[in-house]
C-alpha cells in the first residue's frame, strides 16, 4: 500500500467522542499517539451546525443527565458549559385520534401504565450487564422481539402503544426490530425508564453549550499531532514487529491499536491478527434515525401553555421536543424521525411541507414558517452508519462477549463498549477512561497517575 508510511506507538481508529478521549489521555501520559479519521471531520455521532442567528444546533449526540459524571467531569476540564433544557408548559399526547394535554387530561390510565413499567423494571434486574447473553432467560427473550412480547402481556392498547413508541425513541427502531434482551440490558444499562425518558432530573436534562462536538474538537486540540481526517483504515493486521495499520494514502507501524468506530463501520475492516477475537459487541445495525430541527423567531407554542415536547402514535413525527432555552428568545424545536418514519423520510414519502403541517395542527399556522430548518440523516453517514447507537439483531447478544473492552493489543472504545449508559455521549467516555486506566505508561514517562 502506497503513500506515507510512519512508526508511533499507538493508533486511535476514529476521532468521534471516546476516541479522543482516549487518544487525549493516552498521549498525557506519554505515549506517541497518531489518530485516523475516515471522514472529513471530528466528532463521530456528534455533529454541530452553525445555523443562522448565532444558532449552534446539535445534529447528533446532544444531551447528559446528572448521572452521566464522567462526560461532565470532561466537560468541565474542557471548560464546556452546561445549559439546561428545560421547557415550561403542558406536554401534548396525540394519540388514536385524539389530543391530550397533560395538565388537564390523562392519556393513559395511571395504574395500568405503572403497572406495565413496574413489569419492565423487574425484568431488567436479572439482566447481566457484564453478559446480556448470560442472563436468565437470555435465550428466550433474545429471540423474541419486543412487539412479540407486547402481544403476550396482558396490557391495555394505550399502555402497549407508549412501550413501542419508548422503543421508537430510545433505539430508533421499529419494536419488531428489537429483541426484548436487548430492550431490557438497554434500559438497565442506561438507569432506568424514568431516568432515561425524562429531560427535568432525567438522560436529557442539559446540553453542551456550543454544541456537543466541541468537546472533540477540544480534545483534539490539546493533541500534539493534528487529527488525519480522510483516512479510512481498511486493514489491521500482525506483524512480527507489532501490528500494521492500513489507510488509504497511510501506513502506520504500531504496538497497539484503539478502534473506536461504531460495529457497523467495523465490518469494512479487515483485522488479521493472530489470537484476537472478533469485536465482543453483537452483529448489529446502527439506529435509523434523522434529527430535525426547526428555528421560529419566537417560541409561539409557549403562548397556548405548551411545551413544545409531542407525543405521537402516528406518522410523519411522534417525537418532538423543545430546545429553545438559552437561545435569546427564539424558539427551536427538536423532531426525531426513527425506525420506519426514518426510512419513509429517506425515499422522499415524508417531506419538509408534510412535517410542518403536521406542527400546525398542534401549535397553529405560525409553525408553516420556520426560519430555519435542518435534517441530519445518520443512515446515509457512510462511516457511521446510525445513531444513536447499534441495535444488535434479535439473538445476536447470544453469541457476544461483554460491552467492554477485552483487551490489547487490539483494543475497542465508544458508546457501545460500556457496560454502563450504552450507547450515551457518558459510555463513549466511560469506555475510554476505563482503557487509558488498564495501559501502562511508557518506559521513563514517569509513574501513572490516578484518575
Amino acid at each position: 500500500m502506497s503513500g506515507t508510511r510512519i512508526r508511533t506507538g499507538i493508533v486511535v481508529v476514529g476521532a468521534g467522542l471516546s476516541g479522543l478521549c482516549a487518544a487525549e489521555a493516552l498521549a498525557a501520559d506519554g505515549h506517541d499517539v497518531e489518530v485516523l479519521e475516515a471522514s472529513d471531520r471530528l466528532g463521530g455521532r456528534t455533529r454541530t451546525e452553525a445555523a443562522p442567528l448565532g444558532l449552534e444546533l446539535d445534529c447528533g449526540g446532544a444531551y447528559l443527565g446528572n448521572r452521566h459524571t464522567e462526560v461532565r467531569q470532561l466537560a468541565d476540564r474542557l471548560g464546556v458549559p452546561l445549559q439546561r433544557t428545560v421547557a415550561p408548559g403542558a406536554a401534548l399526547f396525540d394519540l388514536s385520534g385524539r389530543r391530550y394535554r397533560d395538565d388537564a387530561d390523562a392519556p393513559f390510565n395511571a395504574l395500568a401504565l405503572g403497572l406495565a413499567l413496574d413489569r419492565i423494571e423487574e425484568l431488567t434486574e436479572a439482566v447481566d450487564l457484564h453478559s446480556p447473553g448470560s442472563s436468565p432467560d437470555a435465550e428466550r427473550q433474545d429471540r423474541t422481539t419486543v412487539h412479540e412480547w407486547l402481544s403476550t402481556e396482558r396490557m391495555t392498547s394505550a399502555t402497549t402503544l407508549l412501550i413501542e413508541q419508548i422503543v421508537r425513541e430510545m433505539l430508533a427502531s421499529e419494536p419488531d426490530e428489537v429483541s426484548l434482551l436487548h430492550f431490557l440490558f438497554y434500559v438497565k444499562s442506561g438507569g432506568g425508564l424514568d431516568f432515561l425518558t425524562a429531560f427535568a432530573g432525567g438522560a436529557q436534562e442539559f446540553r453542551l453549550a456550543g454544541g456537543a462536538a466541541g468537546l472533540s474538537e477540544r480534545l483534539a486540540a490539546r493533541l500534539d499531532r493534528p487529527v488525519r481526517t480522510g483516512r479510512p483504515v481498511r486493514r489491521i493486521c500482525g506483524t512480527t514487529g507489532g501490528i500494521r495499520v492500513e489507510a488509504d494514502g497511510f501506513v502506520a507501524d504500531c504496538d497497539r491499536v484503539v478502534l473506536a468506530i461504531g460495529p457497523a463501520p467495523e465490518r469494512a475492516v479487515e483485522v488479521a491478527i493472530p489470537g484476537v477475537a472478533a469485536s465482543p459487541v453483537p452483529a448489529s445495525t446502527g439506529g435509523s434515525v434523522v434529527k430535525i430541527h426547526l428555528v421560529y423567531r419566537t417560541p409561539f407554542w409557549r403562548d397556548s401553555g405548551l411545551s413544545g415536547w409531542v407525543t405521537a402514535d402516528r406518522a410523519p413525527l411522534r417525537f418532538l421536543v423543545d430546545d429553545s432555552n438559552g437561545r435569546d428568545g427564539l424558539g427551536v424545536l427538536v423532531g426525531f424521525l426513527t425506525g420506519a418514519e426514518a426510512r419513509a423520510y429517506r425515499a422522499g414519502r415524508i417531506t419538509w411541507a408534510g412535517l410542518t403541517a403536521r406542527l400546525a395542527d398542534w401549535f397553529g399556522p405560525p409553525a408553516l414558517a420556520p426560519v430555519h430548518v435542518t435534517a441530519q440523516d445518520w443512515q446515509r453517514q457512510p462511516w457511521v452508519q446510525g445513531c444513536y447507537a447499534a441495535v444488535p439483531h434479535p439473538g445476536a447478544w447470544l453469541d457476544a462477549g461483554s460491552p467492554g473492552d477485552p483487551g490489547g493489543p487490539l483494543h475497542r472504545v465508544g458508546a457501545e463498549h460500556s457496560p454502563y449508559f450504552f450507547g450515551h455521549l457518558e459510555g463513549a467516555v466511560r469506555s475510554a477512561n476505563a482503557l487509558v486506566q488498564r495501559i501502562p505508561r511508557p518506559a521513563g514517562s514517569g509513574e501513572q497517575v490516578p484518575r
